[in-house]
Parts: structure tokens; C-alpha cells; sequence
């Protein structure tokens, strides 16, 4: 893990990433990119791995159990989410009745940008977990959105929220640059 010019925490592809007591619990390791605390070979064998099970056309469809486990994880992320966000607006736009200088008030202007920066970020990841349990809902869960294809239980273990199996999604992130 490197440090920009700024001070900032980033990977070898130059994403940044906050410290691990920002980010809530069960995304540490989740997301292999933006983890900060799984060292890269670990991160590219999660992918690896995730991206295996994927390619495989004969993925079963989700059991019962396995669809209980994962509605469990993504309402107790939807909690943490909810809570974490709050918190982050809370923390960022609370005022303080003291005068401060101008050094302390560009600070403290920056530390609210981070801050709200987090909250934006939990409130998208909130929307993907809530389209999520929308999906358990209705039946299509575990379903690829793009081909309909199951999505192969281990690939949601480790992203539950995922639209897509991992080659697709690969496809498409390459057909976005």
C-alpha cells in the first residue's frame, strides 16, 4: 500500500482506499479491489477463484439454505449501511458553535468531503443490497440480469449483491474503458 502526494492510502492501481476503521465490517475482504487489509496475492486469488466458479455453465441454482444465509448477510449489511451512513452525516455536518481559523476551517472542510465521501459510497452499496433482497423477494435472485445464467453460490458469498457472474461482469467492465 502506497501514499499519494496528499497523504492517502492507495493500492497498486492507484485506488484509494480508507482505513479499515472506516469501512464496515463485512466488507473488509468483500470487495478484493478496495480492500485494505488483504494483501494483493490474496485479492487476486479471491478473484481467481470467484471468476472460476463463474465460467463454470453447469452452476447449479441457489438451494434454499444457501438463499437464507445470503437474505441473512444482506439485511444485516442493509443495517450496518444504514447506521454507518447516518453516522458519517451526522459526524460531517454537525456544527460547532466556536469560532475557528481559517487553516482549521479548510481542514475541516476536507475531513467533511471525506466523510460525506463514505456516506455516498454506503448509500450506493445500500442500493445494490436492497435490488438484492428486492430479487430474493420476486425469485430472480442468483440469476445473471445479463444472461440469466445462475450465478454460482461462491461468487455471491463473496459479493451477495452481484448482478452477474464474474466473466460477464469482466466483459462488461472491459467494454466500459
Amino acid at each position: 500500500m502506497a501514499k499519494s502526494p496528499e497523504g492517502d492510502r492507495v493500492d497498486e492501481a492507484g485506488v484509494e482506499s480508507f482505513p479499515a476503521s472506516d469501512a464496515p465490517s463485512w466488507t473488509l475482504g468483500l470487495e478484493p479491489p478496495a480492500s485494505p487489509t488483504r494483501p494483493s496475492h490474496e485479492r487476486a486469488d479471491l478473484v481467481k477463484a470467484t471468476k472460476q466458479a463463474s465460467e463454470s455453465d453447469d452452476a447449479a441454482p441457489l438451494t434454499d439454505e444457501q438463499i437464507r444465509l445470503l437474505r441473512s448477510r444482506l439485511e444485516a449489511m442493509r443495517n450496518e449501511l444504514r447506521e454507518k451512513s447516518q453516522a458519517h452525516v451526522r459526524s460531517a455536518t454537525h456544527s460547532e458553535d466556536e469560532l475557528i481559523e481559517e487553516g482549521d476551517a479548510a481542514s475541516r472542510l476536507t475531513d467533511m468531503a471525506d466523510t460525506l465521501g463514505l456516506a455516498d459510497h454506503e448509500q450506493a452499496l445500500l442500493s445494490e443490497v436492497e435490488h438484492a433482497l428486492a430479487k430474493i423477494n420476486d425469485g430472480s435472485f442468483g440469476n445473471s440480469e445479463l444472461s440469466g445464467r445462475p450465478i454460482p453460490f461462491a461468487r455471491l458469498e463473496a459479493v451477495p449483491w452481484a448482478r452477474a457472474t464474474a466473466d460477464e461482469a469482466e466483459r462488461e467492465e472491459r467494454a466500459r474503458r
